[in-house]
């Protein structure tokens, strides 16, 4: 009898990863991230939009660390991280929403370890880059309004309590389609922002192991990133510039009255 009866099929398909493990391993990571970086977020939020009004358009402009030490006396800690609520809803379902599509749409591809072509990969990333900023928008619109209020005089704050009580109050009083309001820029965005972060991710990475200067691990997952992150910033880099003219040309109304 044949010996090949008794070994095993090293030809055999790799078995898919599960959906699932893509949609929590994009949203606990950034919702990780965006917890941490949430103050710097803040602070550039309020930097935007000082010298807004009468009373603020005499006093000097604050920089980025001068900003911070004016929060953190006005409102301590927690001052820092009003509106971390709306930022973890936001990430949640937008990192969550991307890298699960992206990974089901490679999964409907058929190919593994990155030999999709990068067209297709750039498209993949971009159609998950679209839906994610779509279902996760009203979570960045709660967010923005969160940080800025605190820049209102009191009478005029909506004083959220969090982003349930946002949205809540958004869609009682204005409408809920007032939560989708600015889709369009954040999706534009969302689909540059994640053919650089995903499919140049997959793309480097398969590239720099295909050289075999480095193998699977850590390192090649790090220049992976690091590489990727380049390519996100350098692509997203001139629609943050239009979008920053946009808010230099009337701050108060592009951050505050989305």
């Amino acid at each position: 009898m044949s010996s090949s009866a008794n070994t095993p099929k090293s030809d055999a398909a790799p078995q898919k990863p599960a959906i699932w493990k893509g949609f929590a391993q994009g949203a606990i990571g950034a919702m990780t991230g965006g917890a941490a970086s949430h103050p710097l977020d803040l602070i550039k939020v309020r930097m935007q939009i000082q010298g807004e009004g009468a009373a603020s358009a005499a006093k000097p402009r604050l920089g980025m660390f001068g900003m911070g030490v004016k929060i953190f006396t006005e409102s301590g800690v927690s001052g820092l991280f009003r509106g971390v609520s709306a930022s973890l809803f936001r990430q949640f379902f937008y990192s969550g929403v991307r890298f699960g599509v992206y990974d089901m749409m490679k999964n409907a591809a058929g190919v593994q370890n990155g030999e999709i072509p990068l067209y297709q990969k750039a498209a993949m990333a971009a159609s998950a880059g679209a839906i994610g900023a779509f279902v996760a928008n009203p979570g960045d619109f709660a967010m923005v309004r969160m940080q800025a209020d605190g820049k209102l005089p009191p009478e005029q704050r909506r004083n959220y309590k969090h982003i349930i009580d946002a949205l809540r109050r958004v869609a009682a009083e204005e409408g809920v389609l007032r939560l989708w309001r600015g889709v369009i820029p954040t999706t534009s965005r969302a689909m540059i922002v994640t053919v650089g972060h995903l499919a140049a991710y997959d793309e480097a990475k398969y590239r720099i192991k295909s050289t075999g200067v480095l193998k699977e691990g850590m390192p090649l997952h790090f220049a992976s990133s690091f590489t990727a992150a380049f390519i996100a910033s350098l692509m997203s880099h001139p629609v943050d510039v239009v979008s920053m003219s946009n808010t230099i040309a009337s701050p108060i109304c592009f951050l505050l009255c989305r």
